[in-house]
């Protein structure tokens, strides 16, 4: 038996021990880009690189932090706002910059080099998501407003794809076996969600019993996750009402819309696991 002296030191040893695991684990930096009157981080790669964008007295600009707290700008040339969306585990970052209110992709290699692309007939591209094949996926706008999934390998060869039966659809996130997540929307409504293999074969689905179903993430195990709207509901104030996405007075239910003109709905919603 170990004498009390002991089991007191190893005891002490455990507390300390787990309370710099929690300290650890609940280590929170918060920062901002000098200068900027709004910043928001949207991206972090596994070496702790964060990317997004800051908001200034002069327009919208991109930015890269690295580990050390140090932060450098993205601006594409000519560009009238520049936002860097994804950044894989190179250092390749991925968004999208406007120009004369239209907006096209740009891939940032690790060394800086831009390089600006558009899928066929697009006149607006908002790339989403990067994986480490330098594999970029995200949404087009056609000339019609209607919109398509993509796909651009590391090569640039870009791929075009919408779910059968679709009215419009986009991509959301890759990942590094080329597999896509997304959604789309059909005569039935929607939006559902859809995944791609990288043969191109694509399964949709919905989570049971919702009104909509929206991935937003994939990982290496093709498990997705996202949110999904399971209806409506009243509050006190007999208000149609849920946590979030603000829908107008004609797109919710009868039962909410005979409470009484003017009002707003929120649809309910839950997340999920695939």
């Amino acid at each position: 038996m170990r004498p009390p002296i002991i089991r007191i030191v190893l005891t002490g040893m455990v507390v300390f021990l787990a309370a710099e695991v929690w300290a650890h684990a609940q280590s929170i930096t918060s920062f901002d880009v000098p200068g900027s009157t709004s910043t928001f981080a949207l991206s972090v790669n596994n070496a702790g690189a964060i990317v997004g964008y800051y908001i200034d007295g002069v327009g919208t600009h991109g930015f890269i932090r690295d580990a050390r707290g140090s932060i450098i700008t993205v601006d594409v040339p000519g560009a009238g706002s520049t936002v860097p969306e994804s950044i894989n585990n190179a250092g390749e970052v991925t968004g999208f910059h406007t120009g004369r209110d239209i907006a096209h992709g740009f891939i940032r290699d690790a060394q800086g080099t831009i390089t600006t692309f558009d899928p066929p007939d697009s006149i607006f591209t908002f790339p989403e998501s990067i994986n480490n094949r330098g594999e970029v996926t995200g949404v087009y706008l056609d000339g019609r407003i209607t919109a398509h999934g993509f796909i651009r390998d590391h090569r640039g060869t870009l791929t075009t794809f919408d779910p059968p039966g679709s009215t419009s659809s986009g991509a959301r996130a890759i990942n590094n076996r080329g597999e896509v997540t997304g959604t789309y929307t059909d005569v039935r409504g929607g939006p559902h969600g859809f995944m791609r293999d990288p043969r191109g074969t694509i399964t949709t689905f919905d989570v049971p019993g919702s009104t909509y179903s929206q991935p937003l993430s994939i990982n290496e195990a093709g498990a997705v996750t996202g949110y999904y709207s399971d209806g409506f509901t009243l509050n006190g104030n007999g208000r149609c009402s849920s946590p979030s996405l603000i829908r107008p007075l004609q797109n919710v239910s009868a039962r909410c819309r005979n409470r009484g003109g003017g009002w707003w709905a929120l649809p309910a919603t839950r997340s999920f696991s695939r």
